[in-house]
């Protein structure tokens, strides 16, 4: 029944946050921008997609080989593709990590420590986002490019990183800000930190794994960067990509936390806010992000597929996941 109730209610939040995008501009504007598009910036996009899985699919391996684990490249990057389908078209308990740790603890039989690397897969991610973001302002400084726009959302985003950073490296902090959670009825939130924790705790000793991760989040982002700034070329937003470098960490950092389904009006509401700093119009700002989005749903679909083939039942996954 609660999570029936989390799921209505992220429900109506992405409805009201559509409802009032779309009576501050018209839908003829946004669908004249959407068919606009050039397929050959798209098709680009969607290249990059498959690479970011590459990328990702080998930063999961190095975390994995970290704990004793051998996984074939292959197998990890499918379960991306699965873990991308649920937390694209499945909005329910089982979430794309939960997926990834199910696949990666059927193969090795230690269920502890696929729940470790996933998680620690997932953090190293928004390190390197928050990173990206921090030192594009400065380089954007010095090209001559005004981002003064963007120090706030920055500001913010590196804050709360760096809390974040503080409460998961200190045992004490930790247990208070879970409590502090549990106490809002913000479980999930709470269990995600307490794992994060213990994937901090079980890997720390092995620094060159953690390091190389991290480089390789780096590159992985920036590929998530040029993703999004090729669909801004499809539909003529010719602004510098180092703005792409800012905007696009801080809305991913927002879009993990789950307010919405999938992110739905919360992720076309962020870019019609930071878009407009570049003089973007709200309706180029939502085709924007729905583009974005239908070029991801894209591969959850080739996700939905391969868990097809598996033959495995959603049930077993619910049975595994509480079990």
């Amino acid at each position: 029944m609660k999570s029936k109730i989390q799921l209505i209610l992220k429900a109506l939040i992405s409805l009201a946050l559509i409802a009032y995008l779309l009576s501050q501009t018209e839908f003829s504007a946004i669908f004249a921008s959407l068919i606009s598009a050039d397929p050959r910036y798209l098709l680009l996009a969607m290249l990059t997609l498959f690479l970011g899985k590459l990328i990702s699919g080998y930063r999961w391996q190095i975390l994995l080989l970290a704990q004793d684990i051998k996984i074939p490249l292959k197998t990890l990057i499918a379960s991306l593709f699965v873990g991308q389908f649920f937390n694209s078209f499945l909005p329910t308990t089982i979430g794309g990590d939960a997926i990834r740790a199910y696949d990666t603890a059927i193969e090795s039989e230690e269920s502890a420590k696929a729940v470790t690397t996933v998680f620690m897969d997932r953090f190293v991610g928004v390190l390197a986002l928050v990173t990206l973001a921090v030192l594009a302002v400065p380089i954007a400084m010095l090209v001559g490019e005004d981002v003064s726009f963007y120090f706030i959302p920055v500001l913010i985003v590196f804050l709360l990183c760096v809390v974040g950073l503080v409460v998961v490296l200190n045992n004490s902090l930790v247990r208070i800000f879970a409590n502090f959670l549990l106490k809002m009825r913000l479980s999930r939130i709470a269990n995600l930190v307490m794992k994060i924790y213990q994937s901090i705790q079980e890997m720390k000793g092995d620094a060159t794994a953690l390091w190389l991760a991290f480089g390789i989040s780096i590159l992985l982002q920036i590929n998530v960067v040029i993703f999004h700034y090729l669909i801004a070329l499809s539909i003529d937003l010719d602004f510098s990509i180092i703005y792409f470098f800012i905007l696009v960490p801080i809305v991913l950092t927002v879009l993990i936390v789950p307010f919405s389904i999938n992110g739905i009006g919360l992720r076309e509401g962020a870019f019609v806010f930071l878009l407009a700093g570049i003089g973007v119009t709200a309706y180029d700002a939502i085709a924007f992000s729905l583009l974005s989005f239908f070029l991801v749903l894209t591969q959850a679909v080739i996700g939905g597929i391969i868990f097809a083939l598996r033959g495995v039942k959603i049930s077993d996954l619910t049975t595994s996941q509480t079990s």
